[in-house]
């Protein structure tokens, strides 16, 4: 560390000091092997892109579990990472675990059923895993279709919507990579304060969860920019934190990202959104 730097940190102690056991924990459920979606390694680029920020904004350290390879974007891989997976802190981690891929209703209800190589699994079976294990910020966002499984089968090549799974050995669960992003310069703290405010509340325990599609929606995507969902919500968070301003929302952030997808799809994708934070142990709806 630099001179100044530890000039710094000495005279403002509270302000980005380390954590101990401060860690972000990155679960990347995107298929970047597949040569017929070229979209999804730009997805995967955003996304990380967005992961170091906040890893490094936050003080984190970053866990990344990378379900990129056709053999492990798996149910039973993805089942098997999560039940083994273990947070240090309640109070101090956060956890991300997002989803790009194909997926359908199951029913009336808004959330979709994600579907992997091999099998299919229930968007609230996810929640239900790590809701067990409290983390000081749980996000989980999937950007997939939300139409009946039916209406979907009549649109799509039944070579490609049977997929088998890739010949694997799935032994165990996947093992993170871990990375601590350190800072090379003095960080402005208005940066810092506004990805604090964002993802890592005070006082609150907070569980959010986006899908981009509502129910009987598709989402779109663009071969050379990627998701329109994906695109929307880092831009989002860009400008918020680019502006600092001390009054935003996550509200406010879904706003606008229903705003620039809907205006991206012609009114065609309209994102799902819910958010609830846990103080002092009683639970209260945001909104």
């Amino acid at each position: 560390m630099r001179l100044y730097q530890k000039a710094f940190f000495a005279l403002f102690p509270f302000a980005v000091a380390p954590v101990q056991g401060q860690n972000l924990y990155v679960f990347s459920v995107i298929e970047t092997t597949d040569s017929r979606r070229p979209d999804r390694r730009l997805d995967a680029h955003s996304f990380h892109k967005l992961t170091d920020d906040i890893a490094r904004y936050g003080n984190y350290t970053q866990h990344r579990y990378e379900f990129s390879d056709s053999a492990v974007f798996t149910p039973q891989m993805l089942r098997q990472t999560l039940s083994k997976f273990k947070p240090q802190s309640a109070e101090n981690d956060m956890v991300w675990l997002h989803y790009a891929g194909r997926g359908y209703s199951d029913g009336p209800k808004a959330w979709p059923t994600l579907q992997l190589n091999g099998g299919d699994i229930p968007l609230r079976e996810l929640l239900a895993l790590l809701r067990a294990k409290p983390v000081r910020t749980l996000l989980v966002t999937v950007d997939c279709g939300n139409r009946p499984r039916q209406k979907i089968a009549l649109l799509t090549d039944s070579s490609s919507a049977n997929k088998p799974a890739a010949r694997s050995t799935e032994v165990g669960a996947l093992t993170a990579q871990v990375t601590r992003l350190a800072q090379t310069d003095i960080p402005d703290m208005a940066i810092v304060d506004a990805y604090k405010r964002l993802f890592k509340a005070e006082k609150v325990q907070q569980i959010i969860v986006m899908a981009s599609a509502g129910l009987n929606e598709r989402a779109y995507s663009d071969p050379q920019q990627g998701s329109v969902w994906l695109t929307a919500f880092t831009n989002t968070i860009a400008e918020a934190v680019r502006e600092q301003a001390t009054v935003t929302t996550w509200k406010q952030i879904q706003d606008t990202v229903v705003r620039l997808t809907q205006k991206r799809t012609r009114n065609r994708q309209t994102p799902l959104f819910n958010r609830q934070t846990i103080t002092c142990c009683e639970t209260e709806v945001s909104y």
